[in-house]
């Protein structure tokens, strides 16, 4: 998951406000801290947080997720930050299938006051729960389910790149481009990009390969699927045994067509972190932004000094793709070995639990650390 996408409070709160059976008990609360003498922390109100938060988990053990849902989000406009409410609202969403909406509470929790167990926890939570909502969302939409939407005008999704030379071992490299790639756009605010693992979602869906989606599949309707206006795609092929050629380009996925002239790099295997970042000025020429001499800089710091570090977070994506965590995690450390800083290598390994608590467990922890 890439660096721009954790304003998990704002997010939450936009999920909470957006519920329509609680938004009278949204302005109520709101007029109640603006009376002199009275706050969130109330007697009056910290009796009616703890009957939404008993009623919130007595109707999640009996097996009401929809009306603990309801009773745990009137607990969280009073005491938003609490972690039981929202440990239980997390638990709720989860079995309740609203998958994208757990998602979030997990990530709020894990950046409040909490223990590395709980965090490491609540953050292989939140990876699962974002992936089994997409995976849903592309599901009803392949299926005429769920009608395409209006996409966000700037809306980027990042496909793999053709492997050109058939050549396997390319293959970690693609995806650890594309990781790359999306991270670097994403520091651009006025950006809004897809994360790579809905792309392998879509691929994995439709049962595809990342060189036949492109030539099966229009580039109009990869984009409706992704909910991206803009896809950027590419080629890798090997020149020799020490040196490749890259493509990249912008397809504007409203109409199918290429924007602008694209990028092509060939150099040593060695040097494709710097290529990257070549392609990744052609791709913000492309998309037509200009970018300030701050943001210029800031796109060009490398994710890593080290290529071969970049070569192992490479495999261990592509071993993740595989369902092997184990080989992820290794190849993971292997990155991290070869540099300490390496923050992509760090944040991913961070949510990539091997070991999962039950819902008691996490609960049992969570109330004795507090």
């Amino acid at each position: 998951m890439t660096a721009n996408r954790h304003k998990g409070f704002l997010a939450l709160l936009a999920i909470a406000l957006a519920c329509g059976s609680c938004a009278a008990q949204s302005r109520e609360n709101r007029r109640l801290t603006k009376q002199p003498g009275v706050s969130a922390s109330s007697g009056t109100e910290q009796a009616e947080w703890q009957r939404a938060l008993d009623s919130g988990i007595s109707h999640y053990k009996s097996g009401e997720y929809q009306q603990a849902v309801r009773s745990l989000i009137r607990a969280f406009h009073i005491k938003s930050s609490d972690q039981a409410t929202l440990l239980f609202l997390g638990f709720s969403y989860e079995a309740s299938r609203q998958h994208s909406k757990a998602a979030v509470i997990y990530r709020y929790l894990a950046t409040l006051d909490v223990t590395a167990a709980v965090q490491s926890e609540l953050l292989a939570r939140m990876t699962e729960n974002q992936e089994q909502g997409w995976r849903a969302g592309i599901r009803d939409k392949l299926t005429g389910k769920a009608a395409p939407g209006p996409n966000a005008g700037n809306s980027v999704a990042v496909l793999y790149f053709r492997n050109l030379s058939s050549w396997g071992e390319l293959d970690p490299v693609i995806k650890g481009l594309a990781e790359i790639l999306i991270n670097d756009l994403a520091r651009i605010q006025s950006l809004k990009l897809k994360e790579r693992r809905q792309v392998q979602i879509l691929i994995e869906e439709l049962e595809t390969t990342p060189t036949r989606l492109y030539d099966d599949f229009p580039m109009t309707e990869i984009g409706n699927i992704l909910a991206a206006n803009f896809l950027v795609t590419g080629g890798i092929e090997r020149v020799s045994d020490t040196r490749i050629s890259v493509s990249a380009g912008v397809v504007d996925a409203r109409t199918g067509h290429l924007i602008g002239s694209g990028s092509r790099v060939t150099a040593q295997l060695s040097d494709v972190l710097a290529s990257e970042k070549k392609l990744t000025l052609d791709i913000i020429r492309n998309l037509n932004l200009n970018l300030s001499q701050t943001q210029r800089r800031i796109v060009q710091i490398p994710p890593t000094q080290s290529n071969l570090a970049f070569i192992a977070f490479g495999k261990a994506l592509h071993f993740a793709d595989q369902g092997k965590t184990r080989d992820s995690q290794e190849q993971l450390r292997k990155a991290l070995s070869l540099d300490p800083d390496f923050k992509l290598a760090r944040l991913y390994i961070g949510r990539a639990s091997t070991k999962r608590l039950s819902d008691s467990e996490l609960e049992s922890i969570l109330h004795r650390s507090n």
